[in-house]
């Protein structure tokens, strides 16, 4: 994603990525080191409130290579942050083009033990161009970013609560009992 971001904007100052990490992991450092003298690029380690970040960004870049369930994207959607996330594993359950923009899935494959020691096995990576081209798109589509946080929003309150979620659980029990 940084890198994505420093290819479609540059050092324009009307644009802004920050890089938000709860722990301070050698990638994360990595790409602080990198990239954190760009005037455009902020890099917070140990961020502790993600509601400051949903509340004072303009959209969610979420280019995981798989997600359990991560509650980063769902967040988002619910404060009304539109997303632009990959195209693969739990977000292909409850994303949809309605709440921001996919990320294609690149023809690259990174191995799965260099984040998971012992688990063999690869992962597709997310495409760069795509993610460029959806940031961009985003930067010069607000208002549609906006209606797009505001659909994400009434539908992560509709079918994303805990009650939502406890009554699917109810109705597949039903249907075993």
């Amino acid at each position: 994603a940084v890198e994505a971001f420093r290819e479609a904007f540059g050092d324009r100052k009307d644009v802004q990525l920050t890089v938000a990490s709860f722990s301070e992991t050698s990638m994360f450092q990595r790409l602080r080191r990198e990239y954190a003298h760009y005037g455009n690029s902020q890099f917070h380690g140990k961020a502790s409130d993600v509601r400051d970040y949903y509340h004072t960004h303009h959209v969610l870049v979420s280019p995981h290579l798989a997600e359990g369930w991560g509650l980063t994207t769902p967040e988002a959607l619910a404060t009304g942050m539109p997303c632009i996330t990959s195209r693969c594993s739990a977000p292909r359950e409850y994303f949809q083009d309605g709440f921001g923009w996919w990320i294609e899935m690149s023809d690259l494959y990174a191995p799965v033990d260099q984040c998971l020691t012992g688990v063999k096995g690869s992962w597709r990576l997310p495409d760069k161009d795509s993610m460029k081209e959806r940031m961009r798109y985003a930067v010069e589509h607000r208002e549609e970013c906006e209606h797009k946080g505001e659909i994400a929003s009434r539908w992560v309150t509709e079918n994303l609560t805990w009650k939502q979620s406890a009554k699917k659980i109810c109705r597949i029990l039903e249907n075993y009992l």
